[in-house]
Order: structure tokens, then sequence, then C-alpha cells
């Protein structure tokens, strides 16, 4: 009955980052452990990571979210080193 319970609660939590207009979510991984759901994957900044956790948590209520999405920046900018340099 338990494993009936996560199963439908995992599916629940996919379903619900899947449909998010936030493509990053749409591909985090959720998984059942123990009486738990574990939400894993990559997003390019904190609010997202924020965001799937709310998602989850609104669609679950009542099962417990633990959040192990990593957060790595997107490099907007080049180093310094990477800049051209001038010869006059």
């Amino acid at each position: 009955m338990l494993q009936d319970a996560q199963t439908g609660a995992v599916q629940k939590a996919r379903a619900a980052l899947q449909a998010s207009p936030v493509f990053a979510l749409q591909h985090l991984k959720v998984e059942a452990a123990e009486e738990r759901l574990i939400i894993s994957g990559k997003v390019n900044c904190f609010y997202h990571k924020q965001l799937a956790q709310e998602i989850v948590r609104h669609a679950v209520e009542g099962i417990r979210v633990t959040n192990t999405i990593s957060v790595e920046e997107e490099r907007t900018r080049p180093d310094p080193v990477d800049k051209p340099t001038l010869v006059g």
C-alpha cells in the first residue's frame, strides 16, 4: 500500500514539474526513498531550485520532500583572460 502511495506521489510530482513553463524544471528527476520524495538534477539558478521544490511540495502535500538539485550557473560573460588585448 505504501509503495502505491509513493508511486502515485512520484507521478504527481513529475507531472507537476513537466507542466511547468520553465524548461529547466521539466527534466528534473523525482524518486521515492523511504517516506519522502527526492528531487534531483541541475538548474542554472537558485530561483529554479526553489521553484521546483515548491511545485513538488504543492503537488504532494503531506509528503516530505528533499531537494538535492544542484545549481550550476551559466557563464554569460567571458573571463577577463578571454578578452582580446589591444596592441598599439
